[in-house]
């Protein structure tokens, strides 16, 4: 059914294979797992795909194919961290330019990953020192009522790009 792209019904035959394979049967366990774990990838089932993977590695630590999808499942499940291990660790059972290629998308989904919560950071920041504590002196270091002045200030305002900016703090907390 897998050359058949019949993906489901794989899954079905896997699944029904499993009880039957002696549990000393390591590699075969472990190629039945890491196949199914395949099906569900190209179903873009991913969290079944990285938990039939990581299910084939138990029996064989060192499984290409199984490290590549677990990989390429906690990718698409934004595990970058984990992807990455994953892809090193391929890379160090087979080098390959295409695996070096996975890792290179994973590297860029990691950096893009801290660069935006860098930016959620400083947005709050913003945020947090210019609207909660608008007026901290006026309140006399009280900062319940220096978030009230600063609200009233906000609705009293005529600076529109005051507002766009706190409305767009406001959108992504």
């Amino acid at each position: 059914y897998f050359v058949s792209t019949l993906f489901d019904k794989a899954i079905d035959c896997y699944t029904r294979a499993i009880p039957h394979i002696p549990e000393s049967s390591h590699e075969m366990r472990c190629v039945v797992y890491s196949n199914r774990a395949q099906c569900y990838l190209k179903l873009k089932k991913y969290e079944q795909g990285f938990m039939d993977a990581d299910k084939a590695l138990e029996y064989d630590a060192n499984h290409l194919k199984s490290v590549q999808r677990r990989g390429t499942a906690s990718y698409y499940t934004k595990r970058y961290r984990q992807a990455r291990r994953d892809f090193m660790r391929a890379l160090k059972i087979e080098h390959s330019a295409q695996i070096l290629d996975y890792l290179t998308k994973v590297q860029e989904q990691i950096l893009k990953a801290k660069n935006a919560a860098s930016e959620h950071i400083k947005r709050k920041a913003l945020f947090d020192s210019g609207v909660n504590y608008f007026d901290l002196e006026r309140a006399h270091g009280d900062a319940d009522d220096a978030k009230r002045l600063g609200m009233a200030a906000f609705k009293n305002t005529t600076d529109t790009d005051k507002i766009t900016v706190v409305e767009m703090n406001l959108d992504e907390e």
